[in-house]
């Protein structure tokens, strides 16, 4: 079974959700995924240091990550998708006709979204710290909600 995380970027929510996914399946000896990720606009000038070392302090290696944009040949090539936000489960929809799953939906049944740093921090430009905290949480909210995700993806292909 292949999942594709999908965010904006593919440098912070969606590459954390991959390798979080990753070291979760990989550390249970879950092996019947292959996961990777993707953005709707990828941010090809680098990831956050702060997102790579939050994921390192956590266990994870996510140094050799290399950002990449969604397209067709991306989607055709996984069998579920998962949004981390609304606008990109929009965003899939109108631009390859696709439902997706949010990354919420599936791990607690909430059809919220992981909202993106700049949708939070209005002053993200300029503050740094909060930025910083921010993108802390939410690799450490994607972490904790891992068990979750896999556990209730497990029941759900299973009920299908």
């Amino acid at each position: 079974m292949k999942i594709l995380f999908v965010c904006t970027g593919n440098v912070f929510r969606s590459m954390s959700a991959h390798h979080c996914f990753l070291s979760y399946t990989k550390q249970h000896k879950i092996n019947d995924f292959y996961v990777s990720s993707a953005g709707t606009n990828p941010h090809f000038e680098g990831i956050d240091a702060n997102v790579i070392k939050k994921l390192a302090q956590l266990g994870i290696d996510a140094s050799l990550h290399v950002p990449r944009k969604i397209d067709e040949h991306i989607i055709k090539n996984n069998d579920i998708i998962v949004s981390m936000s609304t606008d990109h489960k929009e965003f899939l929809k109108e631009n390859f006709n696709i439902d997706s799953y949010l990354f919420n939906e599936i791990a607690y049944n909430l059809k919220t979204p992981i909202l993106d740093n700049w949708e939070v921090i209005k002053d993200y430009k300029t503050n740094k710290s909060a930025f910083d905290d921010y993108n802390s949480q939410v690799v450490e909210y994607i972490y904790v909600s891992m068990p979750y995700f896999v556990k209730n993806l497990i029941n759900m292909l299973q009920n299908k």
